[in-house]
């Protein structure tokens, strides 16, 4: 793909909670600024979608991603094995956030509960060009 036609596109964000609720909760609030939303409501899931060949532009996954499940910070940690490139930011409301991303490479977390401008601030944020990998 040609940097314009990536620039032209829309954004890509792979969502990943176990909590149905919340996740629909946040899908609507990224479709509502035009972003391109894949949600997944679990580890097995988000795999499948960044296994895939579509380009995805940044994972936001919970750290805790149910009983029995690998953790989101393996996840994310695989996704970035896969995709050097993509993008990360970890929530959670169960772990305390800022610790756990010590064991991943977020550019942004976000502890819960949270309010839909900040997630888009966030995710816009994760989204810049000039954001570190």
């Amino acid at each position: 793909m040609r940097a314009d036609e990536a620039a032209r596109r829309p954004r890509h964000v792979v969502v990943v909670d176990d909590d149905p609720l919340f996740l629909r909760f946040v899908v609507r609030v990224l479709e509502s600024h035009q972003l391109r939303v894949s949600p997944a409501e679990g580890f097995a899931a988000a795999i499948k979608i960044i296994e895939g060949r579509e380009p995805v532009d940044l994972l936001l996954t919970d750290v805790g991603l149910g009983r029995g499940s690998p953790h989101g910070v393996v996840l994310s940690n695989m996704a970035q094995l896969k995709r050097h490139r993509l993008k990360v930011i970890l929530m959670s409301g169960s772990y305390d956030v800022r610790q756990v991303a010590e064991y991943a490479n977020p550019v942004v977390v976000l502890q819960k509960p949270f309010a839909p401008q900040q997630l888009i601030g966030a995710v816009m944020a994760a989204l810049e060009p000039s954001t570190a990998i």
